[in-house]
């Protein structure tokens, strides 16, 4: 296949966001056997693509200079009845569209891929002849309407708006795609009720890198130490440690005073950092490597209460062997056994007592940890995962035709 992925932003790893991170993942096995043309935008000015020579035949980028800037920060004001994420992304697309436009008339393509629907509008007004799909990273509707219904007040108000702004726009949008791959069945779902025209909604998961996030041998966990890993910028991972911070935390260390809770990733808000000024709490902030973090804690907390998709911190985490504690939308899309992969609560009581079992119980937690190991490598390798997509992609080119 011959394949032109338009993304705005690179995939990268160790290191980047979730969607950088799936890119990675899927691409680097993709491009073994076929031939993939990349348009992206760069990040920063110091920010390099990796393994770009490996992954891509080519990999064309707009410009960035100050006209630039200028202009993208313009083209944000354009839509104004589009979502607020949206929109912040209009300038980028238009700066890419030329190339976007010169990549077709001369490529001679057999598929185009565009991640995240965000940017689902790009392309609506092309004249295609080739099959068009979209990766749903998250179902933009999803995640605003469970923001809105966790909050009340002023925030409650702006979520909402959002939240029907994404409704409008993922069910106008996303049906010009011959193909829409959601990371989970919930999303699946919910794609066909936002887009019943669609006859194509597959689902792909997240997957995890089995070589990398490999426990080593030497492995010593600290004893009563919890963590969180995720882009702390991102709202359902701030909410989620807000929450945890205010109503659970405090609940185990009523029974355990001396429990050590770490919050690791990219970008935390100012929420966040103010959590860490808490003797047993750290923010690390960005790290280069997060191993070293999940080989030291002896439970791994995933309270999330929003978002959609698949959350690649758990598959990491049951890769590096760790018994997991989530709510049932933290732990959606994985094909879990509650009890025996994964301990499900859904309420602050229930999440309190779950961790303080595991800290009591070695052996109950040890069984966790070895089926979630098993669990990861049965079904979430990124080969596993990049082998469901080629054959989406090459299903999908023969039906076209």
């Amino acid at each position: 296949m011959k394949i032109l992925h338009i993304t705005y932003e690179p995939p990268a790893f160790p290191g980047g966001t979730g969607g950088q991170t799936r890119q990675y993942g899927l691409l680097k096995h993709l491009s073994k056997n076929h031939e993939i043309h990349a348009i992206c935008r760069l990040l920063k000015s110091n920010h390099k693509v990796p393994l770009t020579e490996e992954f891509f035949s080519s990999i064309s980028m707009p410009p960035k200079n100050y006209f630039t800037n200028i202009l993208n920060l313009l083209f944000r004001y354009r839509h104004l009845t589009y979502p607020k994420f949206a929109r912040t992304l209009e300038g980028i697309g238009h700066s890419m569209m030329p190339i976007i436009k010169r990549e077709i008339d001369k490529g001679n393509y057999d598929l185009m891929n565009i991640e995240h629907t965000s940017a689902a509008h790009w392309l609506t007004n092309l004249k295609l002849s080739i099959p068009t799909v979209i990766v749903a990273h998250n179902v933009k509707t999803i995640m605003w309407k469970r923001y809105y219904e966790n909050h009340s007040g002023f925030k409650r108000r702006q979520f909402f708006r959002e939240y029907r702004k994404f409704e409008k726009y993922e069910s106008t949008y996303l049906k010009y795609y011959n193909c829409i791959i959601a990371m989970s069945d919930t999303d699946r779902q919910y794609l066909k009720s936002l887009c019943p025209e669609s006859k194509c909604i597959e689902v792909v998961p997240n997957g995890v890198d089995l070589d990398y996030f490999s426990p080593s041998p030497n492995n010593k966990t600290e004893s009563f130490s919890l963590l969180f890993s995720g882009t702390m910028g991102y709202l359902p991972n701030e909410e989620a440690m807000i929450y945890f911070c205010r109503h659970i935390f405090p609940k185990v260390l009523q029974k355990f005073p001396n429990v050590k809770l770490t919050i690791v990733g990219r970008a935390p808000s100012r929420s966040i950092d103010k959590l860490g000024k808490q003797h047993n709490i750290r923010v690390t902030g960005f790290v280069p490597d997060s191993r070293p973090y999940f080989e030291k804690a002896e439970v791994f907390i995933v309270p999330l209460l929003s978002g959609s998709g698949t959350r690649l911190k758990i598959l990491e985490a049951m890769a590096m062997g760790k018994a997991i504690v989530s709510t049932s939308i933290g732990a959606e899309g994985i094909e879990y056994t509650h009890g025996e992969n994964i301990v499900i609560a859904n309420d602050a009581e229930q999440f309190a007592e779950s961790i303080l079992i595991l800290f009591q119980n070695r052996d109950y937690r040890k069984k966790l940890e070895e089926s979630a190991k098993l669990l990861v490598a049965e079904k979430y390798s990124w080969n596993i995962m990049a082998k469901k997509l080629e054959k989406i992609y090459m299903d999908l080119i023969e039906r076209e035709r």
